[in-house]
Order: C-alpha cells, then sequence, then structure tokens
C-alpha cells in the first residue's frame, strides 16, 4: 500500500510503498523481490492498519473532491484532509483488534497516500476535465 500513483510507478518516478505483513520474513521477501532504487519499500507490522488506510483514504479524497467541486479553496481542502486523516486514526483505533501503532499512519500508506490520492491521478484529471472554478 502506498503514496504513489500507478503511471509514476511505470514512468519509473521514485514511489514507495509500506507491506503490511503479520510475518515480518515473508514482508521482508517480498521487500527483497520489488524494491528498486526508484521503488523504495518499507514492512510494517501492523498490517490491518495498512489495509484500513488504503481503504479510509478514499474517503477522504471524495470529501476533497466535493470541496473542489463547491469551488473551495486549498486551504479548506487541507483542513478536510487533516480532520479525514483524525477520523482515520479513530476509526482504526476502534475497529483493529489488534495493536494501532501512530507510526504506521506516518509511512507511505498513511498520510503520504492520502495526500497522493487527494491531489494526485484520476482526482486531478477530473478536476481538470470540468474546472468550473
Amino acid at each position: 500500500m502506498a503514496a504513489n500513483i500507478a503511471s509514476e510507478v511505470a514512468d519509473e518516478q521514485f514511489c514507495e510503498a509500506a507491506i503490511g505483513s503479520k510475518v515480518p520474513q515473508n514482508g521482508l521477501l517480498f521487500k527483497e523481490l520489488l524494491q528498486t532504487p526508484k521503488f523504495q519499500v518499507t514492512v510494517v507490522e501492523d498490517s490491518d492498519t495498512v489495509e484500513l488506510c488504503k481503504a479510509l483514504k478514499n474517503i477522504v479524497a471524495l470529501a476533497v473532491g466535493f470541496c473542489h467541486s463547491f469551488c473551495h479553496g486549498d486551504s479548506t481542502k487541507a483542513a478536510v484532509i487533516l480532520l479525514g486523516f483524525i477520523e482515520m486514526i479513530a476509526f482504526a483505533r476502534t475497529f483493529c483488534k489488534g495493536r494501532v501503532s501512530m507510526a504506521t499512519f506516518l509511512e507511505s500508506c498513511g498520510a503520504a497516500d492520502v495526500v497522493s490520492t487527494c491531489y494526485g491521478g484520476r482526482e486531478r484529471l477530473l478536476r481538470n476535465w470540468r474546472r468550473r472554478c
């Protein structure tokens, strides 16, 4: 799970990913297989939180898209991202059965992925496709 855009990975731009694995040896094996000088991989044992981050960031991106549709500025979008990120942490603490590490939210699968999803990839294309603000 990562803060990257598929087309940028394909273009061999610098990207990073976090692999959530409850078995560290498995995560390290995937890291060895996938990591390149332009694709950095970290292994996180908090795999449930990694998975939740991947799902919940899309809800935050949807809210940021609504802000854009209503012609709100970047400050409003930043506030929505921050509040969404705080809600992601609260959700994980409430619904994860295991330990939820704050450090996981600071990995590529957390804050960085929220930002890249809200401002890059298809979101950017849609924003430019129908610019009315």
